[in-house]
């Protein structure tokens, strides 16, 4: 999927992909999804975490990706 994440100062935002990580569950309780940014340039963030299609329960990865823990996006826009 696509998002806006706001870049370090908040002031600005970036279209990116991400890769919804709340369960359906929380989702419809919650009327929320947590979401992390999901990039293909793997640049071995600190707290990053390298994924491939093993990983995910559904959808397809065209390529070994990286996650951010660090940046989150919390939507209500469901």
């Amino acid at each position: 999927m696509l998002g806006l994440f706001p870049f370090d100062d908040k002031n600005e935002f970036k279209k990116r992909s991400w890769v919804i990580v709340s369960n359906e569950k929380y989702n419809l309780n919650h009327n929320t999804v947590i979401a992390i940014p999901i990039t293909s340039k793997i640049r071995n963030f600190e707290d990053g975490i390298i994924i491939d299609d093993f990983d995910l329960e559904e959808g397809h990865l065209v390529k070994k990706s990286e996650i951010c823990r660090s940046k989150y996006l919390l939507s209500t826009n469901l």
